[in-house]
């Protein structure tokens, strides 16, 4: 702790010679003069420096206790604006010792730069001297239960082979092999209770787990392995560091299992690897790594959540089955290709925010049952959604999608698709608890048929009109607040409307003057035949009449029985024989009804008709030839005939003839009564 001191104070010389005098590690090492001098040597420090120049300043000094770096050499050192570290310091002030600042670096990451061991002629022991009894040499040292002897830093063996063997006994000091090379490890099949230490290491060939049990940390971080690396079956009770090290050539590590947690930090696989029917009972972190070759996660289960954030794959990456029972983070990460994560489990919600996937991908049958979030993601290709269940609220702000499929999604709760940006989108068949499509821009219509939608609002962009097929679906209390007429960015086409409010400003507004749900005009649309509009407009009244609003109710029934007489009229000219006459018969009741009340909506169009029809009798009675004294009696006849209600004698001597007249003048009267009286009493239940 005094050494960093020593090494950044002005007075250098003096205070390295006060350090050497009082260190406890120098004074062993005095004491062991025929011990092994490997860490003396300029390979230790070489090899050491290649790691320890990276070594962040300011962390370092708050590593060591009471170490502090001088502002001379802060301000030399930081003139290039360049991170801090020792390498920095050591080009400014080429006087400081790489030595020193090695020793210092090993104490503050608890690497054991000491060796107990007897030296030969070289001064070097049988583990750092090359020969074919350093594997023997060690095993000898791991039966001593020693913790010196389970020292192996820097050591260079072709063949690590730990295959079957047991590692236990009394003292569970972790066995070190820092800055270690190997040709081949292999920990196959083997019992070791101890930590093992790993840190630094090369691996030129394979690194074979398959079938070991290790109890205590498996630390490989900053290290490389060259060739092969399988991990299959392996339990990892103590769990496992990968921080920062590379795989060169392809990963096996399928169904094993890590107690402890997996940590796999700023790792580099460039090659494939595949991570099948494994679990993570203390989670799993893999931010910052990059995955060079397809990688494969399938039906393994993270219970202590998956961190996967600014992670990059390059090719495939493939999550199918997975389960993540305290969610997935994948905020920022690139998908360069294809992306799988079919039928797969978010238990505890998942985090996919700022995401680019270039390729395919698919979430077909995922669920995340506490929501999630794909805010500020980019989909540069298609995307499948398709089956998916949010169970909580899901958010897809800002989100921009080339082609989506949502097509029997569930979004159960808060769906949000304000800002959102798509090329192509199908929701058919989804169900909507609460549908947020605020400001949403497409340059395609977004299909919503056969869609359920239980509330929800809809507005379009200020630069992009936005169409929506709601053919089929079922919309509840769904506010549409387009800037033009809302009806016209819709297409309703058998559309049930459960819970739609017809009466609210929004809409009221846009259906005032004409009441038409299935106008397409200057819109992507095409028209449906008139059967189709004709049950539009009666699901439509159906739905007014549920939530009591009359007045609506009252003018789709009339646009229902439009289309329908429209209907009658097309039977007419596409039809024969009986049929033909079917048609025409039912189209001139159709017709007969709406002139004479408007379908029972309109009773002053029945007043009207019945006005219309007395000044024709009147009309009628003098063209026949009937005589009377003066023009106001054929009224005043015509009036009292229709009410079949004459008083007095008629005043004309034409009686017979103006008996019969008179009489199915009557018999229209009465029909006209009672079709008012029925338009009147339906009109005001309406209202």
């Amino acid at each position: 702790m005094e050494l960093f001191r020593c090494l950044t104070s002005s007075n250098q010389r003096t205070t390295v010679e006060s350090y050497f005098r009082t260190n406890v590690k120098l004074v062993t090492y005095l004491v062991t003069m025929s011990g092994c001098e490997f860490f003396d040597s300029n390979e230790w420090y070489e090899l050491a420096w290649k790691q320890v120049k990276g070594w962040s300043a300011s962390k370092a000094a708050s590593e060591i206790e009471d170490s502090k770096i001088s502002n001379e050499y802060c301000v030399g050192a930081n003139q290039s604006k360049e991170p801090l570290t020792v390498q920095t310091i050591i080009n400014t002030h080429p006087s400081l010792s790489k030595r020193l600042i090695v020793d210092s670096w090993c104490e503050a990451h608890e690497v054991p730069d000491y060796c107990p061991r007897e030296s030969k002629a070289d001064g070097l022991c049988e583990l750092h001297h090359p020969s074919d009894t350093q594997t023997r040499e060690m095993f000898s040292g791991l039966e001593k239960q020693d913790p010196d002897h389970r020292v192996f830093t820097g050591v260079s063996i072709p063949h690590l082979n730990f295959a079957s063997k047991i590692v236990s006994g009394p003292t569970n000091q972790p066995i070190h092999f820092c800055f270690a090379k190997f040709g081949r490890l292999n920990l196959s099949k083997s019992k070791i209770h101890p930590q093992l230490d790993f840190r630094f290491c090369q691996v030129e060939d394979t690194f074979i787990t398959t079938g070991a049990d290790l109890s205590g940390r498996l630390l490989l971080s900053h290290g490389h392995v060259h060739g092969y690396t399988n991990l299959d079956h392996t339990n990892f009770q103590g769990g496992v560091n990968f921080r920062n090290t590379k795989f060169t050539g392809k990963v096996s590590a399928n169904y094993f299992s890590s107690i402890r947690g997996f940590e796999c930090v700023n790792a580099t696989f460039s090659s494939e690897i595949s991570i099948r029917d494994c679990e993570f009972n203390n989670g799993a972190t893999f931010q910052d790594s990059d995955f060079n070759g397809v990688a494969t996660f399938e039906y393994c289960t993270f219970d202590g959540g998956a961190r996967f954030k600014r992670v990059t794959f390059d090719k495939k990456a493939i999550f199918s089955g997975t389960t993540l029972n305290r969610g997935g983070t994948f905020e920022g990460a690139d998908f360069n290709s294809e992306l799988e994560f079919k039928y797969s489990t978010f238990a505890e919600g998942g985090r996919l925010s700022n995401i680019t996937v270039a390729n395919q991908c698919t979430f077909k049958g995922t669920r995340w049952m506490r929501g999630g979030t794909f805010a500020n993601s980019h989909f540069g290709c298609k995307a499948e959604f398709n089956d998916v269940i949010f169970d909580q609220t899901v958010n897809f702000t800002d989100t921009e999608f080339k082609s989506a499929y949502f097509k029997r999604a569930g979004f159960k709760r808060i769906s949000r698709f304000n800002n959102t940006n798509f090329h192509d989108v199908t929701f058919k068949g989804a169900s909507f608890s609460d549908a947020r499509f605020i400001n949403t821009i497409a340059e395609e219509v977004i299909d919503c048929s056969d869609t359920t939608l239980q509330a929800g609002r809809f507005t379009d962009s200020s630069s992009c009109s936005v169409y929506y097929n709601f053919s089929e679906a079922t919309l509840g209390d769904v506010k549409l607040g387009f800037e033009s007429s809302p009806f016209t960015h819709c297409k309703f086409s058998q559309t049930r409307f459960n819970g739609f409010q017809f009466s609210i400003n929004e809409h009221i507004s846009a259906l005032r003057d004409t009441w038409e749900l299935h106008d397409t005009s200057g819109s992507p649309f095409s028209e449906d035949c008139y059967e189709t509009v004709e049950n539009t407009y009666l699901k439509a009244k159906n739905g007014a009449l549920n939530l009591g609003e009359n007045k609506p109710a009252s003018e789709f029934f009339r646009q229902e029985m439009k289309f329908r007489r429209k209907s009658h009229f097309k039977g007419i000219f596409s039809s024969r024989g009986v049929n033909r006459l079917r048609a025409f018969s039912r189209w001139v009741m159709n017709w007969g009804y709406n002139i004479s009340c408007g379908y029972g909506e309109r009773p002053l169009w029945t007043v009207s008709l019945s006005g219309v029809t007395i000044l024709f009798f009147a009309m009628f009675f003098k063209l026949v030839g009937v005589r009377m004294p003066t023009h106001r009696d054929y009224l005043l006849v015509s009036v009292q005939s229709f009410v079949a209600f004459i008083i007095g004698d008629l005043p004309t001597s034409d009686k017979a003839l103006l008996r019969p007249i008179a009489s199915a003048e009557a018999l229209l009267g009465a029909f006209a009564i009672g079709l008012f009286i029925f338009a009147l009493t339906r009109s005001i239940s309406r209202n």
